[in-house]
C-alpha cells in the first residue's frame, strides 16, 4: 500500500506553539513536523532513553515471555508482539536529545529472545525518515500508530501465521478533523490533525457480542473485555488477544482488534499486562496474542491472577 503523498496535516494552532514546548502537567512536548510526543507521563517515558538501568528491565522482560512461551505454547497457539515508542521509531522528530533510541529496555529485550517473538518491523521500517511520508505509520496528535501502521503490524502477525495477508485500498474522502489522545495538553491550543484518506477492504464486518464497558468509548483501562463474533470470517479460529490501547477494542482501524476481527471467527480482546493464570482455561482460544509496549517496559508483571479478578478491575473506580 502506497499514498503517495502525506496524507495528514496539522490545523493552525500549532503555529502559536514552538518546537520544544512542553505541555503544562509535562505529559506532552511538540516535536518537528508538527508531531506530538509523550514527554514524560506517568511511565517517565523521556527519562527512559537516559537510563542505563533500563537494559536489566529488558531481560526481566524477555525472561518473563519465555516463561510464558514454555507454559502457554502446550495447549495454544501463544505469540508475543511488542510495540515500539513513537519517539523510538522517528528519533530525528523529538526536539529532545535521547541518548538510547530505542531505550536500553527495548534493545536488551530484543537481543535476548530469539525470532518467536514480534517486533513490528515493518512499523519500524516504514517510520524511516526516508519513506515515512508515503505511509505515515503514526498520528501527529496522539501517541498512537496510524491506520497504516496499525495494519502493518497487523500483517506481520498474519504473516507469522501463515494466514493470507490484508491488501487494502487506499479511498480519498472529504477530509476530517481528528483528535488524538495529547490534543488537549496545551490548554490554550486545541490540537487535530486532518485526514483525507483512509482504508477500505473486503472483508466480513463482524458482530459485537460483549462489551464490558458498554457503549463508552474506549478507556484504556485495566480490565475492559470485548468478544467479536464473525461466522463469514475465512479462519474459523479462536484469537485472544492479552494487550492495551494498541489492540483496543475495534471501533477504529487504528486498533489491532478491529483487523483481527475480520479475519477470525471469534476474537476476544482483554486490556491487561497480564496475561491470567487461567486464561487458556477460561476463554479457551486457539491463538493467544500478547500485545505489549515499549512504554510499558518499567513495569514487570507477575502472571498469578485469575481472569476474573482482571476483569473486575474495570468496575473498580
Amino acid at each position: 500500500m502506497n499514498s503517495n503523498i502525506r496524507p495528514i496535516k496539522a490545523n493552525e494552532a500549532f503555529k502559536n506553539l514552538h518546537i520544544g514546548d512542553i505541555s503544562t502537567d509535562r505529559s506532552c512536548i511538540l516535536g518537528l513536523d508538527d508531531y506530538l510526543f509523550i514527554f514524560q507521563g506517568s511511565n517517565n517515558n523521556y527519562d527512559s532513553y537516559n537510563e542505563s538501568k533500563q537494559n536489566e528491565n529488558g531481560i526481566l522482560w524477555a525472561e518473563l515471555t519465555a516463561k510464558r512461551y514454555k507454559k502457554l505454547s502446550k495447549n495454544t497457539n501463544f505469540i508475543s508482539l511488542f510495540v515500539p515508542n513513537k519517539e523510538s521509531c522517528m528519533p530525528d522528530l523529538y526536539p529532545l536529545k535521547l541518548n538510547f533510541s530505542p531505550t536500553l529496555a527495548w534493545a536488551s529485550l530484543r537481543q535476548s529472545l530469539g525470532s518467536d517473538t514480534l517486533f513490528s518491523d515493518s512499523l519500524i521500517a516504514k517510520s524511516s525518515k526516508e519513506i515515512r511520508d508515503k505511509e505515515i505509520p503514526w498520528r501527529l496528535v496522539d501517541s498512537h500508530w496510524s491506520e497504516f501502521g496499525c495494519l502493518m503490524t497487523v500483517n506481520d502477525i498474519l504473516k507469522r501465521l501463515g494466514i493470507k495477508e490484508i491488501v487494502p485500498k487506499i479511498t480519498f474522502t472529504e477530509s476530517r478533523i481528528m483528535y488524538g489522545d495529547l490534543s488537549q495538553k496545551f490548554s490554550s491550543n486545541l490540537l487535530t490533525e486532518s485526514i483525507d484518506r483512509k482504508l477500505t477492504i473486503d472483508l466480513p464486518k463482524p458482530t459485537k457480542k460483549f462489551d464490558s464497558g458498554g457503549q463508552s468509548p474506549y478507556e484504556g483501562k485495566l480490565g475492559r473485555k470485548v468478544i467479536y463474533e464473525n461466522n463469514d470470517a475465512n479462519v474459523p479460529l479462536h484469537l485472544l488477544i492479552i494487550g492495551n490501547s494498541f489492540s483496543g477494542i475495534g471501533d477504529s482501524s487504528t486498533y489491532l482488534t478491529f483487523w483481527l476481527s475480520r479475519i477470525f471467527k471469534k476474537t476476544t480482546f482483554l486490556h491487561s499486562p497480564i496475561i491470567p493464570s487461567d486464561a487458556v482455561e477460561v476463554y479457551k482460544p486457539d491463538i493467544l496474542l500478547f500485545q505489549g509496549l515499549e512504554r510499558f517496559l518499567n513495569k514487570i508483571p507477575v502472571d498469578d491472577i485469575y481472569s476474573a479478578h482482571i476483569e473486575a478491575q474495570f468496575f473498580i473506580k
